[in-house]
C-alpha cells in the first residue's frame, strides 16, 4: 500500500503540473526528475544494491561493511547536491528551485538507502510509514500547488518532494543511527574506505556500470532531445510520460521489495518457485493497469493532458512509445532483480554495455529523419536487446547455481 499510494502521489503531481505549466516548463520539470532518479540510480549502485548481497555475510564483516556502506553515501551526497543544482541552473531554474531540487537529491538518496537497508533487515514497518509519510507530505504540497501562482509551481514541487523525502527518513534513523555507534575518530573513517575497496571490486562497480549503461539505453533520447532542442522540444515525450510514472514508480518499488526478499530466500531458504511466479504477475498487472490508464486518456479524455498545446499526434506516439519500454522492462525486471540478489552485477552490466549503442545511434538517427517522440522506438530496441541478453545470462546463472 505504500508504495502504491507514492506512487499514486507523484503521478498526481506530475498530472497537476501538465496542467499547470507550459511545455518548456513541464519539460524541465520531467528532465530534472530523470535526473534525479539517475542520480538516485548511482547512489543505490554505489552504496545500497550491494546490501542484499551483503547480509549472507557472517558478523563482524556484514556488519563492517553497512557500517561503510551507510558513512560513504553520507559523503556521496554533497557532490551528488553540487550536480543537481548546476542541472537545474543549466536548463533554467532560477535561484530558489534549483537548491530545491538539490534537497531532492540529497534527501531521495537518503531515503532511498535507508529503505533498501530497512527491507534487507526484514523490517517493513518502518518502510511503510516512511512511505506513508512521503505519501501525505506530498498530497498537502499537491493541494497547495492548485492555488499557487503558476510561476511559483516548480518551486513548490521541488520543495513538496525534498519535504516528503525529509520526513519519510524519520522512520528509518535505526538504519544510519548504526553509523554514530560504529564509527569514530579517524581509524574508523580508513576502515570504512578499506572495508569498501572489497565491496566495490566484488559488487558496486559492476552495478555503477550497470546503471550508467542502463541509463544510456533507457534515457537516451531524453537528453539528447533536451540537449539538441531544449525542455521545449521535450515537452510532449515528457507529458506523454505523466501516464507510465506510476508504473515506472511501482516497478522501482516492486524491484526493491523483491531484491531484498529474494536475497533472504536464497541465503535461508524458500519457496523460490512461487516467489518468482508472484513477482512476474506482480510486473505483468502494473504494465496491464499502465496500458489501461493510457488508452483510456487517449481514447476518452484526451484533453486531459493536451490543454497546454502538446500535438495529439506526437503526444499519442510518445504515450505508445512510452508502453513499449515499459513492457521491455516487466520482461526482465524478475531476472535482474534476482541476479542483483545474488550479487551478479557483473553478469548484470555487460547486456546493458552491448544494447547501450542501439539505443543512442537510433535517437540520434530518428531524431534526424523523424519527430522527436519516434526516438523511444530506439529506446524500446535497446531495451528489448538488453532484456534478451540479461534473460540469457539469468538462465545459465540459475543453471550454475542449482549443479
Amino acid at each position: 500500500m505504500g508504495n502504491a499510494g507514492s506512487s499514486g502521489a507523484q503521478f498526481l503531481l506530475s498530472l497537476v503540473l501538465v496542467a499547470r505549466l507550459p511545455a518548456a516548463g513541464f519539460g524541465q520539470f520531467t528532465f530534472l526528475l530523470l535526473l534525479a532518479q539517475f542520480i538516485m540510480a548511482v547512489a543505490a549502485a554505489l552504496f545500497a544494491a550491494p546490501v542484499a548481497s551483503l547480509q549472507r555475510e557472517p558478523e563482524p564483516d556484514g556488519q563492517d561493511a553497512w557500517v561503510a556502506l551507510i558513512g560513504l553515501q553520507l559523503l556521496f551526497v554533497i557532490p551528488a547536491a553540487g550536480v543537481a543544482i548546476g542541472a537545474a541552473m543549466l536548463v533554467g531554474a532560477d535561484g530558489r528551485a534549483a537548491p530545491a531540487f538539490g534537497l531532492v537529491v540529497v534527501l531521495g538518496c537518503l531515503r532511498q538507502f535507508g529503505r533498501i537497508s530497512q527491507y534487507s533487515r526484514s523490517d517493513q514497518r518502518g518502510v511503510a510509514l516512511s512511505d506513508a509519510l512521503f505519501c501525505l507530505i506530498l498530497l498537502g504540497g499537491i493541494a497547495l500547488l492548485l492555488i499557487a501562482p503558476t510561476a511559483q509551481a516548480l518551486l513548490l514541487a521541488f520543495a513538496s518532494l525534498a519535504l516528503a523525502h525529509a520526513l519519510g527518513i524519520i522512520p528509518l534513523a535505526g538504519q544510519f543511527s548504526a553509523l554514530g555507534r560504529s564509527a569514530s575518530g579517524l581509524g574508523a573513517k580508513m576502515g570504512m574506505l578499506a572495508r569498501y575497496r572489497s565491496i566495490w571490486g566484488q559488487y558496486s562497480r559492476w552495478s555503477l556500470l550497470g546503471v550508467i549503461s542502463t541509463e544510456a539505453t533507457a534515457n537516451a533520447h531524453s537528453y539528447l532531445v533536451t540537449l539538441a532542442l531544449g525542455p521545449g522540444g521535450y515537452g510532449a515525450i515528457a507529458a506523454s510520460a505523466v501516464l507510465t510514472r506510476p508504473g515506472n514508480v511501482a516497478l522501482i518499488a516492486l524491484g526493491e521489495f523483491e531484491r531484498a526478499r529474494l536475497g533472504r530466500l536464497h541465503a535461508l531458504g524458500g519457496d523460490l518457485a512461487g516467489s518468482r511466479r508472484l513477482f512476474i504477475a506482480a510486473a505483468a498487472i502494473v504494465w496491464l493497469a499502465s496500458a489501461g490508464l493510457t488508452a483510456a486518456v487517449l481514447i476518452w479524455f484526451p484533453d486531459l493532458l493536451l490543454e497546454r498545446g502538446y500535438e495529439p499526434a506526437a503526444f499519442a506516439i510518445a504515450a505508445w512509445g512510452w508502453l513499449a519500454v515499459l513492457l521491455a522492462r516487466c520482461a526482465y525486471l524478475p531476472a535482474s532483480t534476482e541476479m542483483q540478489a545474488l550479487g551478479a552485477f557483473r553478469e548484470l552490466a555487460w547486456p546493458t554495455v552491448i544494447a547501450m549503442p542501439v539505443s543512442i545511434a537510433g535517437t540520434v538517427i530518428l531524431l534526424h529523419y523523424a519527430s522527436p517522440s519516434w526516438t523511444l522506438a530506439a529506446i524500446t530496441l535497446g531495451q528489448i536487446v538488453a532484456g534478451a541478453l540479461i534473460l540469457i545470462r539469468y538462465r545459465g546463472l540459475m543453471t550454475r547455481s542449482e549443479t
